[in-house]
C-alpha cells in the first residue's frame, strides 16, 4: 500500500482521534477521526524499533541505527532521505529528542509506571501520550506548532515507549 491508500486528509482536521490497534498482533495502528483512518503505523521488523508510517500525503520508514548511541531514524519513502530523529538519553530511553527540520525538541515519559508520553518545544508541550486506567491513551496535541509528521512520530513514540495495542483518543 502507498501514501494516501484509503486515508483521509490530515490538515484541516481537528476534533477528537483515536489511535487503533489493528489486529491481535499489536504490529499495526491507525489514527481515525469518526469513520475515517488518517494515519497508519505498523512494525515492520523483529528489532523493534522498525515501522512504517503512513498519511494521505507522506509516507516515512522508521528503524533503528547506531550501537554505542543507539537512535531511530525516519526517512521519506521514496527518497530515503533522512526527516527526523529520536535519540534516547539513558538506558531507558525515558527522555531523549527528537530533530525534524532543524528543529529540536525534547521528549519525556513521566508517571508512575511511564504511562505518559510527552514531545516538548522550549519546554511547552506540542503531543502529550496519557495511558488511561483502563489501557487506552488520550492525545492532546497543539495543531499550530504540530504537523502531520510529528504527530505520526508522537504515536511512534508512544507505542514504542508502551508496546501495548490499546486504543488511544487524540484530542486537538
Amino acid at each position: 500500500m502507498s501514501a494516501g491508500d484509503g486515508l483521509a486528509a490530515l490538515d484541516a482536521i481537528t476534533g477528537e482521534f483515536e489511535l487503533v490497534g489493528v489486529g491481535r498482533s499489536a504490529r499495526a495502528h491507525v489514527l481515525r477521526i469518526g469513520g475515517a483512518a488518517v494515519a497508519r503505523l505498523d512494525a515492520t521488523g523483529s528489532s523493534g524499533t522498525a515501522s512504517h508510517a503512513r498519511t494521505r500525503d507522506g509516507a516515512w520508514d522508521f528503524g533503528g541505527e547506531g550501537v554505542l548511541r543507539p537512535h531511530v531514524v525516519v526517512r521519506e519513502v521514496g527518497s530515503g532521505e533522512e526527516v527526523a530523529s529520536l535519540r534516547s538519553k539513558g538506558m531507558t530511553g525515558a527522555k531523549g529528542t527528537v530533530q525534524l527540520g532543524g528543529r529540536e525538541l525534547a521528549y519525556h515519559m513521566e508517571g508512575v509506571l511511564s504511562d505518559t508520553w510527552v514531545l516538548l518545544e522550549d519546554e511547552i508541550p506540542l503531543v502529550t501520550v496519557a495511558r488511561n486506567s483502563d489501557g487506552h491513551y488520550r492525545v492532546i496535541c497543539d495543531w499550530q506548532h504540530v504537523d502531520e509528521l510529528l504527530l505520526v512520530i508522537a504515536c511512534y513514540g508512544a507505542v514504542q515507549s508502551s508496546g501495548a495495542a490499546a486504543a488511544a483518543t487524540v484530542t486537538s
